[in-house]
């Protein structure tokens, strides 16, 4: 039975406070918008950037589900997406490339203009979440949120990875 324009109830680790441990829930994720890819994620390592989080260092808006390296297969796409279909096996990238702006056009640049680094708003391109957990939006983390079953990212924060490249090794590279 395809899950594709559906929400998927999953688990995920929501961080309801700072300073507090992450809270397993069942959270709905909803289906890609368009330009959007959603994706079944098969591994994730923590990084230093998700503990800053969690003791306060680095300021995000809350309940959030962290995480951003990782690795997973393409579940369903949103309209207009042509870099990758269902069934391919990605990378998230929490540093997006839209290809258009003037840094991502500048030969020593990979810091887009659409990326959520620098002041992490918690959503996706269009101003709203995908994720809702309780009754609540639950925020995304620099274009990932790879802490949960699925999630859903922009087109231009995931790349495309070689059929045979095993997950649980790739998953680091996106760090």
């Amino acid at each position: 039975m395809s899950t594709a324009g559906k929400v998927i109830k999953c688990k995920a680790a929501v961080l309801w406070e700072i300073k507090k441990p992450f809270s397993i829930e069942e959270v709905e994720v909803a289906p890609p918008k368009a330009h959007e890819v959603r994706i079944k994620m098969v591994a994730s390592g923590i990084c230093r950037s998700d503990d800053h989080v969690v003791s306060g260092a680095l300021v995000t808006p809350l309940p959030i589900i962290l995480g951003h390296e990782a690795a997973g297969i393409v579940e369903s796409i949103g309209e207009g997406v042509t870099t990758v279909k269902p069934g391919d096996k990605v990378i998230p990238l929490f540093t997006p490339q839209c290809g258009k702006c003037n840094v991502c056009k500048h030969p020593q640049g990979n810091f887009c203009l659409k990326n959520d680094l620098s002041k992490p708003r918690g959503f996706m391109q269009d101003g709203t979440t995908r994720f809702v957990c309780r009754g609540n939006p639950i925020h995304h983390f620099i274009s990932t949120s790879t802490f949960s079953q699925y999630t859903v990212v922009d087109e231009t924060a995931v790349v495309k990875v070689d059929a045979a490249a095993p997950l649980e090794k790739v998953c680091l590279i996106g760090c």
